[in-house]
C-alpha cells in the first residue's frame, strides 16, 4: 500500500548536492564549526548577504527537501512552520512537538532529520536572484574546499 508520506516524498524530492558553495559572515568561526542551520549559495549570494568573511566549502546532501524563499533571514520552526504544513503536510500538533523539545531552530533540524532530509534547497529570490541556496542542517554534509 502507498502511503501518502511516500507520495509527498516524491513531490517535493530533490536531486543529491555536490557542490563547492559559499556562505558570507562577520563571525569568527570556520565551515567545520558553522551554527546550523546555515545559508550556503552561491559566491553572488553569499556577497550580496555581506559579512568581511567570505567561507568556501564543499556542500554534499543525499536528500535535501525543496521550500519557497521568503526572505527568511532565520530557518527555523517559526518561520517556515506555514510551508512545512502546506507543502510538506506536517501537522501542527507535529512541529509544536518538535519545537516544545528542542526550539524553533533545533527542532526545524531535528524534524526534517526525521523525515529523512539532510539539507533544504529554494531558489533564491533576494541574493543572486535565481540561484540556488542551501540550508545546511547536518554538519556532515559540510567539506572544507
Amino acid at each position: 500500500m502507498i502511503k501518502l508520506k511516500d507520495i509527498l516524498n516524491e513531490l517535493v524530492k530533490e536531486k543529491p548536492v555536490d557542490e563547492i558553495l559559499y556562505h558570507g559572515t562577520d563571525g569568527n568561526f570556520n565551515v567545520k564549526n558553522i551554527n546550523l542551520p546555515a545559508h550556503f549559495g552561491t559566491q553572488a549570494a553569499a556577497e550580496d548577504i555581506g559579512g568581511s568573511k567570505l567561507l568556501k566549502a564543499r556542500i554534499k546532501m543525499k536528500n535535501p527537501v525543496r521550500m519557497y524563499d521568503d526572505q527568511v533571514q532565520v530557518w527555523d520552526l517559526d518561520t517556515v512552520g506555514g510551508t512545512l504544513q502546506n507543502d510538506l503536510k506536517i501537522s501542527e500538533d507535529d512541529i509544536d512537538k518538535y519545537y516544545d523539545q528542542h526550539g524553533a531552530e533545533e527542532g526545524l533540524i531535528q524534524l526534517l532529520k526525521s523525515l529523512g532530509y539532510d539539507g533544504i534547497v529554494y531558489e533564491n529570490e533576494y541574493e543572486d536572484i535565481g540561484s540556488e541556496s542551501y540550508i545546511v542542517i547536518d554538519k556532515n554534509t559540510i567539506q572544507p574546499a
